[in-house]
């Protein structure tokens, strides 16, 4: 009898141990940052933005659009590549490409406005981007969360490669 019971024992430990849903393997996503997503009362008011430039690397430049502008130092790259900054109408991202590295950290600026930024604490926002190993932060001048005027903006944010960067909470 006390092998029966030893049997169920270790099988129901296999069972629960081995669940898809375990928290041991599977972390709570609720933990984890998310982008901040653009309530439907913000959407009629961000508009598609897609911008594309040639940019030498030795030279280095200015990219402007429509939410901020992206600065590239002098030799930040080799070559001449042509750089595009888009955003996302769901999600506070922009997305930069192509894939590249930087030699110098270039300076991202950008300010969402108009939003309906409602349940989200300005103390919990962070900026930056998810990599590999997770959320990554990015060093910046500036963050400004207002709940209030509905304002997303970062200054300064320094990009040492190109990827998808917004602000998560």
């Amino acid at each position: 009898m006390k092998k029966i019971i030893a049997a169920l024992f270790v099988t129901l430990v296999l069972l629960v141990g081995c669940n898809d849903q375990s928290s041991i393997t599977s972390p709570d996503v609720a933990d984890s940052p998310q982008w901040i997503e653009l309530r439907t009362s913000s959407l009629g008011k961000i508009e598609a933005d897609y911008v594309e430039k040639e940019i030498n690397g030795a030279k280095g430049g200015w990219i402007l659009f429509k939410y901020g502008y992206l600065r590239i130092p002098r030799k930040a790259f080799s070559g001449t590549e042509v750089i595009s900054v888009s955003n996302d109408r769901k999600l506070a991202v922009l997305d930069f490409g192509p894939e590249m590295n930087f030699d110098k950290s270039l300076r991202l600026s950008a300010i969402y406005t108009n939003l309906d930024l409602s349940g989200v604490n300005p103390s919990d926002v962070e900026f930056g981007y998810i990599g590999e190993n997770g959320f990554e932060p990015v060093k910046y001048s500036r963050l400004v969360v207002n709940v209030k005027a509905g304002i997303l903006a970062v200054y300064g944010a320094k990009l040492n490669h190109f990827s998808r960067y917004g602000w998560l909470r």
